[in-house]
C-alpha cells in the first residue's frame, strides 16, 4: 500500500537544462526524416495567406473552400481557432500546411435546412468564438442588433436560403461534434465523416490551384 508520496512538475525547458546526447542521437535519423517530408514544396502563394478571427479571411476562404469542393457541397464551415498560423508568400511547404492545420480532422458531410444554417450564423456572429469562415454563402449582418438577430440575409448559390430546404453542408469532425459549442452541427441528418483529413483536403487545393493569389471575396457583409 502507499502510505504517502510527493511530487513536483519539473519544466524541462531546452534552453535551461540543455538535451541529453543519448536521446537526441536516437532522435536525430528520424528527425531528419520527418523534416525532409515537412519540406516537401507543394505550391506557391503570391501573397500572404492570413487566417483572422475578425471576419473573413484569405486562408479561411481557401480552406473552407477546400472542404466543400472535396466534399461536393453546398457549403463549408471552418472555425477561425482550427487555423493556428499564417502562410506566408512564397514556396509553400507541407511544414506550412501543418502549423496552419495542426488537428488531425477530418471531413464531415451532412444536411442542414436553412433555418438550421442561419441558427450557426447567428451564434457565430455572436462573437464568442470569432467569425466563422464560411464558402457557398453570402450573407449580410448588423452588428449593432442584438445576439440572435443579427442576420439581414443569406444566399446559397446566389439565392435566399430557404428555412425549410435541406442543404450539403461540410464541416471538420470537431464543428461536426457539436466543439465551440455550435450544437446545432449535431442535429445533422445523413452525417457522413469522409475519413479524409481537413489537412490533405486543403494540400490538393494548394496543389491543383498554385500559384495561388487569392483575395477577399464579399462573403460576409457588414452592415452598421
Amino acid at each position: 500500500k502507499i502510505k504517502k508520496f510527493k511530487h513536483r512538475l519539473i519544466d524541462l525547458w531546452v534552453d535551461e537544462v540543455g538535451e541529453d546526447p543519448s536521446v537526441a542521437s536516437i532522435i536525430r535519423p528520424f528527425k531528419e526524416m520527418v523534416d525532409k517530408k515537412l519540406s516537401a514544396v507543394i505550391g506557391e502563394a503570391k501573397v500572404d495567406l492570413w487566417p483572422s478571427r475578425e471576419g473573413e479571411s484569405v486562408l479561411g476562404n481557401l480552406i473552407a473552400d477546400s472542404m466543400r469542393e472535396r466534399a461536393k457541397a453546398d457549403i463549408a464551415f471552418q472555425n477561425p481557432g482550427g487555423i493556428r498560423s499564417s502562410i506566408p508568400a512564397g514556396r509553400i511547404t507541407l511544414r506550412h500546411a501543418y502549423t496552419a492545420l495542426p488537428f488531425d480532422n477530418t471531413i464531415v458531410v451532412m444536411e442542414l435546412t436553412g433555418g438550421q444554417i442561419k441558427e450557426i450564423l447567428e451564434e457565430a456572429l455572436s462573437d464568442i468564438k470569432g467569425k466563422m469562415q464560411i464558402s457557398g454563402l453570402r450573407l449580410r449582418y448588423d452588428p449593432t442588433r442584438p445576439k440572435g438577430h443579427r442576420l439581414i440575409n443569406v444566399l446559397v448559390g446566389g439565392k435566399p436560403v430557404l428555412i425549410t430546404k435541406n442543404y450539403l453542408v461540410a464541416t471538420n469532425s470537431f464543428l461536426a461534434d457539436g466543439g465551440d459549442g455550435y450544437r446545432t452541427f449535431l442535429d445533422g441528418q445523413e452525417r457522413n465523416d469522409l475519413g479524409i483529413l481537413l489537412r490533405d483536403a486543403f494540400v490538393d487545393l494548394v496543389k491543383a490551384k498554385s500559384p495561388l493569389a487569392p483575395k477577399s471575396r464579399p462573403g460576409q457583409a457588414r452592415v452598421a
